[in-house]
């Protein structure tokens, strides 16, 4: 066994150094017991079989040497010892506690910066997708291009999409059946039709606006696609009749189609088809700003308002998406204001047009033409230079065309226009140049569609502008739809309508008649709020909530009709005679209705016959008034007492 030299240069004898051995254990021990976590548990086996003798080897050596010095000095070098290990255990915790906060905040860091790229990402998406609808001007060259025949080889072809493995899931709703087209025209009734026993409750509330659209369905199994930037007419005669054509998002420009029989026409979201040409080359003369080389000239026709002597031009133009107002003249310009001289195949601008997109109506019509079971959904058609009493979607001269979920919008005539059968659905045809709405035909349909704020380019209401007209239709329904806020009367039919029917509609704050059915034939108009109207213009028995001019056999109940220029109104001018006979109000019944605060109702006439008072079967019952209603009859204007006496509502209330 080997020796160690001890403090005075002697080698120590083995007992010695077993004496130091178990003060150095001793020691370790003591340090070891006052570090947590560095001793097992004290409670295990293991430790109380490793620990206890070491410890009464401690506290046996305590016993015998606490006096002397050195024993002492060992004792504090021991606590010292055992107080650094504490320490350092205690940096050690306080450190790893720094570090795991630092952590916590680091990945708080990550998740905030993740959370915010992601939106900033979800807002340009959406700032991208509106831009695209918006400002066309933005979008790829693709959309840049000239209309059919200028072409380049470049234009992407359209393209068949493949039918999936298995059938799509049809979606929740269907299109009704087209009713079929009858023989001949009916004769109107010899008198007018009973009315019912009881006439129904007029609504308690208004009828609510049209819903938010459905979202589209799925993409039709067997459809073509057709890219941006190629021509869908192209498309059209490349296909067999009955082809469905998907319309890629994005802006579609100058396409005119005349579709096949059976064609669907159908948008992706965001699909755009846009009439006006971006023009993107200016000149300098004089100081004015202009675009040569605009070779487009037209249809013009109609009747404008003092207001605006050039509404009847179609070659508008848009300055950043808002129409420009026409001058006749050069020296006319003002900023926001354009001067088309046709003579030398220009447009003059007003103002700086390098600042602006500058966009000029083209195209006359998306879709029109002669075929039958053409179906239109799910876009918008915008732009067009559609001459007055026409349609960017023009059905006129086909049968059975389906209008569903179309925005027709800033078309310079009308949105839509129907023909035999058409059936225009959860539409919108809203801020057109003359008139949202349009048609003549058989079994016409109008249902869950926004019309609003047309006749932007100020033709005169009395010529034909506003909401709607329908000219010589049978079996016209116009049902549940949102009329508001046009430039002329909202819902209009005029000239040999017969087997009309007004149901369910809100005909609100526009500025002529609400409800104006005109030299016409047998009528039902119900259940329809009708408020606001006719302010505009409500001289004699004009402006009225609800309107029958010089027509016969029409039906008005149930509807509710407050603060509008006049009530409800017959009137009778010397108008000749019609289709279906002479053109008389007689046989004219108004019941069950609620009228507030509506100026006049009742009956007028300038034709110096006031048979029309007595014996043409003309009769108001069972209504009722609020706010001291005025009533005209007999030529002039009289109170509720006089009124009943007359035989009129002998059965209605005021209050």
């Amino acid at each position: 066994m080997s020796s160690t030299p001890n403090h005075s240069g002697r080698l120590a004898s083995p007992p010695a150094r077993r004496k130091g051995t178990a003060r150095i254990v001793a020691s370790t021990l003591l340090a070891l017991a006052l570090t947590p976590g560095l001793m097992p548990a004290i409670g295990s086996t293991a430790s109380q079989s490793t620990v206890a003798p070491a410890f009464a080897a401690v506290s046996h050596h305590h016993h015998h040497h606490h006096h002397s010095s050195a024993s002492h000095r060992r004792a504090v070098r021991a606590a010292r010892a055992a107080h650094a290990a504490r320490v350092a255990h205690a940096a050690a915790v306080a450190h790893a506690a720094r570090v795991a906060h630092a952590a916590r905040v680091a990945h708080a860091a990550r998740v905030a910066h993740a959370a915010a790229v992601a939106h900033a990402t979800q807002i340009t998406h959406a700032a991208a997708a509106a831009q695209a609808v918006l400002l066309p001007h933005a979008l790829k060259p693709a959309d840049h291009r000239a209309p059919a025949g200028n072409k380049t080889a470049s234009t992407p072809p359209a393209t068949k999409i493949p039918a999936p493995v298995t059938p799509p899931v049809p979606p929740t709703t269907t299109v009704p059946p087209v009713p079929p087209v009858p023989p001949v025209l009916p004769a109107p009734p010899a008198t007018a039709p009973a009315p019912p026993a009881t006439a129904p409750a007029p609504p308690a509330t208004a009828p609510a606006p049209p819903a938010t659209a459905p979202a589209p369905p799925a993409i039709p199994a067997g459809a073509v696609l057709v890219p941006v930037g190629s021509s869908l007419q192209d498309a059209v005669d490349a296909h067999a009749t009955g082809t469905t054509f998907l319309l890629a998002a994005g802006v579609h420009r100058l396409d005119a189609v005349q579709p096949k029989t059976g064609d669907a026409f159908v948008g992706e979201s965001g699909a755009v088809m846009d009439g006006s040409r971006l023009l993107s080359t200016f000149a300098s003369e004089g100081g004015i700003w202009y675009a040569a080389g605009q070779t487009q000239q037209g249809f013009i026709q109609g009747e404008c308002d003092s207001a605006h002597p050039l509404c009847a031009s179609p070659d508008v133009v848009f300055l950043d998406g808002l129409l420009a107002t026409p001058v006749a003249s050069k020296a006319a310009l003002v900023p926001g204001s354009y001067f088309f001289d046709h003579s030398a195949d220009r447009i003059w601008f007003g103002s700086d047009p390098w600042a602006s997109v500058v966009e000029a109506a083209v195209a006359d019509r998306a879709f029109h033409g002669t075929a039958s079971g053409v179906t239109v959904r799910d876009l918008t058609v915008q732009k067009y230079a559609t001459p007055a009493q026409r349609g960017a979607v023009d059905a006129t001269d086909g049968t059975g065309w389906v209008i569903q979920r179309v925005v027709a919008r800033l078309n310079h005539g009308g949105g839509l226009r129907a023909g035999n059968g058409t059936h225009i659905l959860n539409s919108h045809a809203v801020d057109n140049g003359q008139i949202g709405i349009t048609g003549m035909g058989r079994d016409i349909l109008v249902e869950g569609t926004e019309i609003a704020r047309n006749n932007t380019a100020g033709y005169a209401a009395g010529w034909e502008a506003g909401g709607t007209k329908f000219a010589l239709t049978t079996g016209l329904t116009v049902t549940g739809n949102n009329v508001h806020d046009n430039h002329g009367p909202g819902l209009w039919t005029d000239i040999d309508n017969i087997g009309t029917l007004y149901d369910g509609n809100v005909v609100t704050d526009n500025d002529g008649d609400g409800i104006f059915h005109e030299i016409s034939y047998a009528a039902v108009i119900r259940n329809n709020v009708v408020k606001g109207n006719g302010l505009s213009f409500h001289a004699w028995v004009w402006g009225a909530g609800i309107q029958v001019a010089s027509s016969r056999d029409v039906q008005v109940y149930g509807n509710d009709v407050e603060g509008n220029g006049n009530g409800i109104v017959g009137s009778q001018q010397n108008r000749g005679t019609g289709a279906y006979g002479p053109r008389v109000t007689i046989n004219l019944d108004v019941h069950d209705n609620n009228v507030v605060n509506s100026g006049q109702v009742g009956i007028g006439q300038d034709i110096g016959d006031r048979s029309i008072f007595t014996t043409k079967g003309n009769h108001f019952h069972h209504n009722a008034y609020r706010n001291n209603q005025v009533f005209t009859w007999q030529d002039r204007n009289i109170m509720g007492a006089e009124w009943r006496s007359f035989g009129q509502d002998t059965d209605g209330t005021w209050s």
